[in-house]
Formats: structure tokens, C-alpha cells, sequence
């Protein structure tokens, strides 16, 4: 019976967002055991202070000593029947999750131990680093890659591999790397570390608006005055002389709706090494009606000096490098709104800070020459 090919890509849709939903369930899993290993060695340490109180209690004390000693004492227990409290809805919450896993499970194991493997090629990180790091015992991914072997690996030995393999858990649950292309691969680490470094504010990311970038003007020459921008001139009839005559128009080459492209959106730029520029454009075909963002493309340029510029992906590629490409425009969207602090103001705000509010002294040393 021949395939219905509606049906088989409303299949695939599904199982896609499966897949997001389990990489999303792992990460809410490990949170959550995180956090009840925090609030068990809080537990645990308060729960030492009170018996080396309950043990004082128990020697030759003035009535002051021993006052304050049943004081600390109470605390003490208030304290560790809040954190039991706080244990046990973390208990629940991580049963909780495991139980929708086990129900929901649609993350291949096989796939996740094989790129594990293929990631650590040409890497000096060993399979024993991972699954120490994650508190597993040595042989730990062996023996669950085993036919026979029905458990499922733990969300910190995933969480492990992935922080050390330095890739998204969604790539390393939902991609096959082995068959990404050199280039794929290259291009998905680098727009990995944009999002990470993105979140983490280590970038300081500028913007110009779609209305800029759609009124790019052109010099006396005729050449665009933005970098990303060409001058694609048009022959038009003079009204008073009749003949024709050549009109510079200036125009975004774009990779996806070539010379008839709109700027959909803001555009966000950064300086990387050498004068190069990065750029993440959000754009659409000229003729378009905009309806939302299903209608618009993302794409990736960069721009060096004295280079024509050149786009990098864009969010007609490969699916992987669609969805980090419109998580990175979604990470700089929010983290552009956020202020930013020039270092030379941080160090003025750390001097007040410090209680320093005198001027630096001005250095007399004589100029050697």
C-alpha cells in the first residue's frame, strides 16, 4: 500500500515534538535531582548541629548556656521539618517525572550511546570521565547499551555527556551525528556557542531596525552604505528625454527570496576577531503579505573587510540548524532588552560599591621622549 505522504509528515511532526518534550522532561528531571541533593545536605548538616547541641544539653551548663542552647535546639528542628517538607514534594516531583517518562519515552538510547561514541572522536575526553562526572560506575553506558538491558540511562549521565561533549541535549537525543556532514557539524557548534555565551551574557550584541535596513541609502558612486547590502541598479525611461537611464537600487541578497527580500524584523549584529561582523537576519519575500513568523526566514551572514559578505545557514537548512538558528534570534531578542555595563563603568560602580569615591591619583612619571 503506497504511503500517505500528509499522513507520514504529520507523523514525523508528532514524533518531533515528542522528542522536544522528553529533552525538555530530562532537564526539568535533573533539575529537580539537583535540587533534592541540596536540600539533603542542608538537611543532613543541620541535623549534625543539633545533636552536638542535644549532646551540650546533656553536660554541666549555666542557666543562660542552657537557655540558649534549647533556643538553638528549636530552630534547629523547625528548620530540618521545613526541609523535609521541601524533600518530600521534591520526592514527588521526581517520581512524577520519571513515571511520565517511562510512559512517554520516545528518545532512542542506541542513538544517544552512538553519538556519544562519535563525539568523543578526536577529543581526549574517555567514556570513564563521563560517567564518573555523572556519579556512574565504570562500565555504566556498557552495560545499558546491551540488547538485553531495559534501563533507561539517568538524566545527570545525559546532562553530563552533553555539558562535556559540549552539545545541546537536544542534539544528542534527536540528531544522528554520524551523518551530519563536516560542515553541519562545524556550523551546528558554533551556533551552539552563540546561544550558550548569548544566555550567559558574555556578548554584547547590537541592533538595527527593519525600517533602517529596509531604506539602506546608497553613496555618490551608487554603492550601498551597509555592508550586507548590494546595489542592484534598474534601467528606467527618462520622462524628459525619453531615453533610459540607470537607477541604483539597493537590495538584501538574501540566500532564501534572492533579490525581491524584505526585512521582516530587528537585525542583530556582533563583532567578532578582525573586523568581522556577524549578522542574524529575520526576513521575508518582498511581495509577501506578513501573516507571522511561519512566513519569515532567519538567516546568518557575515561580513569582513574588503570581502563581499556571505551567509552562513539559514533556517531553510538542515531542521537542527533551522531550530538553533531561531533560538539564537530569540536568546539576543530578550537578552538585548537587558542593561549592559561598559567595563569602565563596572569599575566606577565597584569603586562606589567599596566605599571608594576619591579619584584615582594621576601618574606624574615623565613622558620618555
Amino acid at each position: 500500500m503506497p504511503v500517505d505522504p500528509k499522513k507520514r509528515m504529520e507523523e514525523i511532526q508528532e514524533s518531533q515534538r515528542e522528542l522536544e518534550a522528553s529533552s525538555q522532561q530530562i532537564r526539568d528531571l535533573d533539575a529537580k535531582e539537583k535540587e533534592y541533593a541540596t536540600l539533603e545536605l542542608k538537611r543532613q548538616s543541620i541535623s549534625t548541629h543539633l545533636k552536638e547541641c542535644e549532646e551540650e544539653l546533656g553536660g554541666f551548663l549555666t542557666e543562660d548556656q542552657r537557655k540558649n542552647l534549647e533556643a538553638n535546639a528549636a530552630l534547629y528542628r523547625e528548620e530540618i521539618k521545613k526541609l523535609e517538607a521541601q524533600i518530600k514534594t521534591v520526592e514527588k516531583e521526581i517520581a512524577d517525572l520519571n513515571a511520565v517518562l517511562s510512559r512517554n519515552k520516545h528518545f532512542d538510547k542506541y542513538l544517544l550511546f552512538s553519538n556519544i561514541r562519535e563525539l568523543m572522536k578526536g577529543t581526549e575526553i574517555k567514556l570513564g570521565q563521563i560517567e564518573k562526572e555523572a556519579g556512574c560506575q565504570p562500565g555504566y553506558m556498557s552495560r545499558l547499551d546491551k540488547t538485553d538491558s531495559a534501563t533507561d540511562p539517568t538524566a545527570e549521565f545525559i546532562i553530563t555527556a552533553s555539558q562535556m561533549l559540549k552539545v545541546s541535549v537536544d542534539v544528542l537525543l534527536n540528531v544522528r551525528i554520524s551523518e551530519l556532514t563536516p560542515s553541519e557539524r562545524y556550523i551546528i557548534s558554533f551556533l551552539e556557542k552563540l546561544v550558550r555565551d548569548t544566555i550567559a551574557d558574555k556578548l554584547t550584541w547590537g541592533r538595527e531596525t527593519e525600517y533602517d535596513l529596509n531604506h539602506v541609502p546608497f553613496d555618490g558612486e551608487g554603492d550601498a552604505q551597509h555592508r550586507l547590502f548590494v546595489n542592484r541598479p534598474t534601467m528606467e525611461i527618462d520622462q524628459t528625454t525619453g531615453y533610459p537611464n540607470e537607477i541604483p537600487h539597493v537590495i538584501f541578497p538574501s540566500r532564501t527570496y534572492g533579490d525581491d527580500t524584505f526585512i521582516a524584523e530587528d537585525c542583530f549584529n556582533i563583532g567578532l576577531k578582525n573586523g568581522t561582523t556577524l549578522y542574524i537576519m529575520s526576513v521575508m519575500a518582498s511581495d509577501a503579505f506578513p501573516v507571522g513568523d511561519e512566513d519569515h526566514a532567519k538567516e546568518i551572514w557575515m561580513a569582513q573587510p574588503g570581502s563581499a559578505a556571505m551567509c552562513l545557514c539559514s533556517t531553510t537548512d538542515h531542521k537542527i540548524i533551522a531550530d538553533l538558528i531561531n533560538s539564537l534570534y530569540a536568546a539576543v531578542s530578550q537578552n538585548i532588552k537587558h542593561p549592559k555595563v561598559a567595563k569602565n563603568y563596572q569599575y566606577i560602580i565597584n569603586s562606589f560599591m567599596n566605599d571608594d569615591l576619591s579619584d584615582d591619583p594621576v601618574s606624574t612619571d615623565e613622558l620618555p621622549f
